[in-house]
């Protein structure tokens, strides 16, 4: 799945941030990534030991039947194999991910959410009420990261219903309108604890960013 965004989409997600944050004084920002890794080197790590299980069989099953392999032979085809898989991997990216551990791909993915966190300030905002709204496309992973005076205040009930949802409408290849649906949920359940003020700087940018 490709990440393509028409304007339309990203003036809906810009208008829902910015009326969201008419109801709260939280800072409310969005990033979407392609994927979070490469995963080149998990999925040769994996390659790796598979040829291994299966050289270990090779040499049980041919000690069995008594064929006769010279050493040099048989780690010139596992060193073949290797590169033949190596060679795959960089032919095909897309198959790297594939073969990565659905964990693995959601812990990539996760600390890819806290380094845009970090990357974009959102945890430098006046009251620590930033919002990161998160998702990462390929792994199918999606995540709120909320500054410390919000996790201090709402339950981790509401983050993991929202991120239900925003998971689902990214399944259904409708992700603009997955943000939307987020972003008004979240800004309605934050304008209950944290409503906004007379006067309220507007510390981060209103759009979505894509990387």
């Amino acid at each position: 799945m490709t990440i393509e965004f028409s304007n339309k989409e990203h003036d809906a997600i810009r208008a829902a941030i910015k009326n969201g944050e008419k109801k709260t004084s939280a800072e409310i920002f969005a990033v979407l990534a392609q994927r979070s890794d490469d995963y080149q080197f998990v999925a040769m790590s994996f390659f790796a030991f598979w040829i291994f299980i299966v050289s270990v069989f090779l040499v049980l099953l041919l000690g069995f039947y008594s064929v006769d392999v010279s050493l040099l032979h048989f780690v010139s085809a596992q060193f073949l194999a290797f590169i033949c898989g190596y060679l795959i991997l960089r032919g095909f990216p897309k198959l790297a991910i594939t073969f990565t551990p659905q964990r693995i791909k959601h812990h990539r993915a996760h600390l890819n959410g806290i380094k845009q966190f970090l990357a974009h300030g959102i945890h430098n905002t006046k009251g620590r009420t930033g919002v990161l709204i998160f998702v990462s496309l390929e792994e199918r992973y999606a995540e709120i990261l909320v500054d410390g005076e919000i996790e201090n205040n709402i339950g981790r009930e509401f983050w993991l219903e929202a991120v239900g949802e925003l998971i689902a409408s990214c399944k259904e290849n409708k992700i603009s309108n997955g943000y939307v649906r987020a972003i008004e949920n979240t800004s309605e359940k934050l304008a209950v604890k944290f409503p906004r003020g007379r006067k309220k700087l507007n510390e981060l940018e209103d759009k979505l960013i894509i990387i």
